[in-house]
């Protein structure tokens, strides 16, 4: 059990820093803010490490840049959107048009899969 502690602390001890470095030397960690999610999820590389594994992998979403990387802008463009509003209404939109919900403004195709997936105003 000791020995697994310290290599767990050991292989962290090791990452760490170059994860910090690297972040700071790409320009991820820009403000205080973003330090503070790094802070809440380097726990997942501690625990990764604990448990043995190999390697992990975390991802942070960016509503503003997310988008499924095969997703042409022609697709957007043909593929229409259906949204009910509040009142039964419906109103619809191709995938790229910009569509103001919430005070903030998405993509068509975006606002609906968040929406769609439940992950709206999580993140």
């Amino acid at each position: 059990m000791i020995r697994q502690t310290m290599k767990t602390l050991s292989i962290a001890a090791m990452i760490l820093p170059v994860l910090l470095m690297a972040q700071n030397n790409i320009g991820f960690v820009q403000s205080d803010r973003i330090r503070a999610e790094y802070e809440e999820f380097k726990d997942i590389y501690l625990y990764a490490a604990e448990k043995g594994l190999k390697g992990c992998t975390t991802f942070r979403f960016n509503p503003e840049a997310f988008q499924g990387v095969l997703v042409k802008e022609s697709d957007l463009e043909n593929t229409t959107y259906s949204f009910t509003l509040e009142d039964g209404s419906t109103v619809e939109f191709k995938g790229n048009e910009q569509v103001e919900y919430d005070g903030e403004t998405h993509t068509a195709a975006n606002l609906f899969d968040a929406l769609k997936e439940g992950y709206y105003g999580k993140f």
